[in-house]
């Protein structure tokens, strides 16, 4: 028999999950009580805060801001809008994490780990499974024994040791991957790169920053270059297959050298296979499966975190025009412009279905509805792939005809 246990608590409560005998669901939302409900569940208020224990399968509901440590889960854990610091111990199924804040994994994450759109750092020791993470600041991590996937990082990626594929997209800061059984793929990485112990290929598609790049393959390497700053090249490879325009040289050790420009970005690379060296003309179609962000909204979710989540991506629209006006003149800038009022629409409509739904729910008048700006119909594409388009854009990954192209496909 399933009973709830409901507590009230302070603003910034700290919530220690001491264990869980089954799975584990959390979500945050705005009330001032954590609630427990589970067929053996003991809940304390203690000096270190509201302790938690379950016998069984355990669903949680908590502040939006507190802070939360799991010490132990015996099954699968998910968790969603908690937006204050989350520790975790042990988890010994798969786990999802979704819209919280900075994450910590002391133990290990026995099944898969996948993790979206958190305001903060991601320290994980070890996943045994596979390890996805979309929209985060810096991501640092041990081991990882499955792939490991990463999208929009605003930060770093730091990872010592991937026993499957390693496959980094739109990354901000610097890349360092000590070691990677399968196969390695980068591409839009905007600070330097070190990856020398790759057991499969490699690949490299966009633009370097200038400063030292190394890359080094058991395989074959692919360079699908798209930058515009210069780059010296060194190869040590097989065979070189070069359509580049770039001169190279080749030494009495073997070796391969030349220079693209002023050379400011300098490019080791080391593959037991071949080196191909390619331009943007020659690059694969574009992965729309890449364009995967939308609002997460539920019931629970505090009204007023979603509106500043609304008012986050307005403000990346904003920085992108004001940038692209420079770089693409103000036609480009005006269609960014356009995309940003859309986003606004629709993510206004999204807020006020929401707020319907909760006074269904809990029977009382829905707050007032935020004023809707004018603008041309609703298209069917989330602003989120439009900003991953511009993104690409500029990362350097497709041109400006290119990048219009999408944005008309998204529309239609």
């Amino acid at each position: 028999m399933s009973n709830k246990n409901v507590i009230q608590t302070e603003e910034n409560p700290h919530i220690v999950i001491n264990e869980c005998a089954g799975s584990l669901s959390v979500k945050g939302w705005s009330k001032l009580e954590v609630s427990a409900q589970g067929s053996e569940v003991n809940v304390n208020e203690t000096k270190e805060g509201i302790v938690i224990n379950s016998r069984s399968t355990l669903a949680l509901n908590i502040p939006a801001d507190a802070s939360l440590e799991i010490r132990h889960c015996h099954g699968n854990l998910s968790l969603k809008n908690v937006h204050g610091p989350l520790e975790v111990g042990q988890v010994n199924g798969s786990t999802s994490i979704k819209n919280g804040g900075g994450l910590s994994i002391s133990g290990s994450v026995n099944g898969s780990l996948s993790v979206r759109n958190i305001d903060g750092d991601i320290q994980a020791n070890r996943v045994m499974g596979s390890f996805s993470v979309r929209n985060i600041h810096d991501l640092n991590v041990s081991y990882v024994a499955g792939d490991l996937s990463a999208r929009n990082i605003e930060g770093l990626l730091n990872a010592q040791r991937i026993l499957g594929d390693g496959s980094f997209r739109n990354v901000e800061g610097d890349v360092t991957v000590n070691q990677v059984g399968g196969d390695l793929s980068l591409r839009g990485i905007n600070g330097l790169i070190r990856a020398e112990n790759v057991g499969g290929d490699a690949s490299l598609q966009g633009g370097l920053a200038a400063g030292k790049h190394a890359i080094s393959a058991g395989g074959d390497i692919r360079l699908k270059w798209t930058g515009e700053n210069g780059l010296t090249l060194a190869i040590d490879a097989n065979e070189v297959i070069n359509k580049l325009p770039i001169e190279l040289t080749k030494n009495e050790n073997g070796e391969y050298s030349g220079v693209i420009g002023s050379g400011e970005a300098f490019l080791n690379l080391e593959a037991g296979g071949d080196v191909t060296l390619t331009s943007t003309s020659e690059k694969e179609g574009f992965d729309m499966r890449d364009f995967d962000f939308n609002f997460d909204v539920d019931l629970d979710m505090d009204i007023d975190q979603f509106q500043e989540q609304i008012q986050h991506h307005m403000d990346h629209f904003t920085d992108l025009s004001q940038k692209f006006q420079h770089q693409f003149g103000p036609e480009f800038s005006e269609r960014v412009s356009r995309q940003a009022e859309r986003a606004v629409e629709r993510a206004m409509r999204k807020l006020e279905k929401t707020q319907e739904r909760m006074a269904r729910r809990y029977g009382s008048p829905p707050p007032p509805r935020p004023p809707r700006s004018p603008g041309p119909p609703e298209p069917q594409a989330s602003s989120e792939e439009q900003v991953k388009i511009l993104k690409m854009l500029e990362n350097g990954v497709i041109s400006v005809d290119e990048a219009n192209t999408l944005l008309d496909a998204l529309e239609s």
